[in-house]
């Protein structure tokens, strides 16, 4: 038998070599700790954050937000009670403090969740090298890799994703009545987030009791009844035309049709993960597999159907392919103690174990899993029928041929594994490591490596020596965790004036801060008249769409060349973001109709600023600020006017 750091629960017992005791829990606490901390650093309110944000802003004080595009007709902040919770911590904190402290505490929660439901699905020598592959392993999900679990940033993700796996932890332990409420207090922060954990719970009672499945009744009295009742003749309403294209080309991550093959060969490398894992599962975990699979396939068809097919704005909405965050937390955390389970299969399937290796690493990076992960997979599924009908060399020269592929692919992007390789910036203290870049390539493998040296031949005496290092490497972790550039704290910083420009902005101006959303927001606390961020969620909301777009070709105008230029450009547009100029900014107050009130740059017009903002905490940045009135009253020459686009109402 070898001997390994995991055990399964059909291995013979054996004497451990040190007695599991505070020491090393202590130890392993405070390196999942570190990991977490290192592999997840902090850069502030960005991404999906910022638009949380808004919305906690926009409940303190909602009359400035009034005519913003993203509130004004109303948007996703409707069907989640996270901004009302976090309103109350800014009101205490502030805006950066409050962000930065829920996006530690989500953090944790999710490695404390994590854990529970580990603890109910593996065998105890197994959960730790699964909560590690959580922590150093892709988290990303769904297509295009715009969204994954653990997200070092604040939304209202950060704690659903914890109750739901909490949830389910109660679940599996036969706790339903808390399973229950966990699953609801999740419902209540994200629906969209904790809607394929309800099905991943009905599914797993189905199995032990079949009249549960009497709530597929449900939808079909629903579908019957839309029919009847004029009330729920949403349910069949559909996205017209143009709404469709529009949110097509604005929100990629709505249609899962729209992704990439890359996107398509990284779910169903989950899947097959998955499905692997079901076939050497004890009952209890086998159980969960298939509610997790069963799921994903039914989710992901539906949503295909309803979506993608139908074209049905409910069922857009819904998002179901978002059950893959829980098959890819899944997949990931079986990963470890499945390839220990697979070798220790039979000696003539070594071979076998190492084409599962191959087809997991062509389907490891988010978005772009090799094309030849499809072969890799067939042919571990077809090994047994194939090692009877050919002799040993051609095996041996398939399996090398795999890995062959599998390292060439995934050797160039191991750096895309580690925080420092993220497109959100460098880590400050790796930056003299980075020269060259070996480190950042070495780093994964030299945390396994180290793991299993030390699970294998430390002693209780080791641990103890061992737990001031991890303390102190715990320490400096949560000191480096905090990566939030200066001017991102200028943006957040309670304490900035409240008058920032020196002027005084009417509470129902609309402004146009070039480029960035969040300080429009956090800084002048003021309608943003027009940012490709404030789009996020024209799939709950037409009109918001269809101003969104007309707004944007509003700003389509004409420098002082006479030169195009597009002063916001969306995804999938073939054209660039051009950096206006004064008959720019002038043309595109005018074909705003006074709606647009300011326009803040990051460089200065060859026409004296309202009003100049340096941040006085170190951040090298300058704005400017542009009244609308006082550029109409300038004799600033426009070549020609921008036309609205023809899909667009009159404004």
């Amino acid at each position: 038998m070898n001997a390994g750091f995991l055990t399964t629960e059909q291995s013979p017992p054996k004497q451990p070599r040190l007695e599991s005791g505070f020491a090393t829990t202590l130890a392993a606490s405070l390196l999942a700790v570190v990991l977490l901390l290192l592999f997840h650093p902090y850069h502030g309110i960005l991404h999906d954050s910022t638009i949380y944000a808004g919305q906690v802003l926009a409940l303190l004080d909602p009359a400035p937000f009034a005519h913003d595009l993203f509130f004004a007709y109303g948007s996703q902040a409707q069907f989640s009670l996270f901004p009302s919770l976090v309103a109350h911590l800014v009101q205490t904190l502030g805006l950066g403090n409050a962000f930065l402290w829920l996006t530690l505490a989500g953090l944790l929660a999710f490695v404390i969740a994590s854990w529970g439901l580990l603890h109910q699905l593996l065998p105890e020598s197994s959960r730790f090298p699964a909560l590690l592959a959580l922590l150093l392993l892709p988290a990303s999900y769904g297509a295009w890799g715009i969204l994954s679990y653990a997200e070092p940033f604040l939304t209202g993700r950060s704690f659903a994703e914890p109750l739901c796996l909490a949830a389910l932890a109660a679940l599996v332990a036969q706790r339903r009545t808390l399973a229950g409420l966990l699953g609801l207090a999740a419902l209540a922060l994200h629906p969209l987030q904790a809607g394929p954990a309800f099905v991943i719970g009905w599914l797993w009672l189905a199995q032990q009791d079949r009249r549960w499945l009497h709530l597929l009744w449900l939808p079909t009295l629903a579908a019957a009844a839309c029919f009847a009742l004029p009330q729920l003749s949403f349910l069949t309403a559909r996205m017209d035309a143009l709404w469709f294209q529009q949110v097509w080309d604005r929100n990629l991550v709505v249609f899962y049709s729209h992704s990439g093959v890359g996107d398509w060969n990284y779910l169903v490398k989950d899947l097959f993960v998955a499905a692997v894992a079901a076939r050497h599962a004890a009952p209890a975990l086998r159980r969960y597999l298939h509610s997790v699979l069963g799921a994903s396939v039914m989710l992901f068809a539906l949503g295909l159907l309803l979506a993608d097919g139908l074209h049905l704005a409910w069922g857009a909405g819904l998002q179901l392919w978002r059950v893959h965050w829980l098959l890819h937390w899944t997949a990931t955390a079986m990963l470890p103690w499945l390839c220990v389970r697979l070798w220790r299969q039979p000696a003539h399937d070594k071979l076998r174990l190492l084409v599962f290796v191959c087809a997991v690493v062509l389907g490891l990076m988010p978005s772009a899993a090799h094309p030849m992960f499809m072969i890799a997979a067939l042919l571990y599924w077809v090994w047994p029928w194939l090692s009877q009908r050919v002799g040993m060399p051609l095996q041996r020269t398939l399996v090398v041929l795999c890995l062959g592929v599998a390292m060439i692919y995934v050797l160039p992007n191991t750096l895309a594994l580690t925080p420092w390789g993220a497109p959100l910036g460098t880590m400050r203290w790796v930056d003299a490591l980075m020269q060259p870049r070996l480190p950042a390539a070495l780093s994964l493998p030299t945390v396994l490596a180290t793991l299993w040296f030390w699970q294998r031949y430390a002693t209780a005496r080791l641990y103890w020596i061992a737990l001031p290092a991890l303390f102190f490497a715990a320490l400096f972790s949560g000191y480096q965790w905090d990566q939030r550039s200066a001017l991102q704290r200028a943006f957040t910083d309670p304490m900035h004036d409240a008058q920032p420009f020196g002027i005084n902005i009417a509470p129902d101006a609309q402004v146009l801060w070039l480029g960035n959303l969040l300080p429009a927001w956090s800084v002048l606390h003021r309608s943003h008249y027009i940012q490709q961020q404030q789009l996020s969620g024209i799939v709950f909301n037409r009109a918001t769409s269809i101003e969104g777009y007309r707004r944007k070709e509003l700003l389509h105008v004409k420098d002082a060349q006479g030169k195009d230029c597009r002063i916001v450009v969306f995804p999938k547009e073939p054209f660039i973001a051009c950096k206006p100029d004064a008959a720019a900014v002038r043309q595109a107050c005018e074909n705003s109709r006074n709606k647009l009130t300011y326009v803040v740059l990051y460089y200065p017009l060859n026409y004296p600023a309202a009003g100049i903002w340096a941040p006085d905490n170190g951040a090298e940045s300058t704005y400017y600020l542009y009244a609308c009135r006082e550029l109409a009253n300038t004799g600033i020459t426009i070549q020609s006017s921008a036309q609205p686009t023809p899909h667009a109402p009159a404004p």
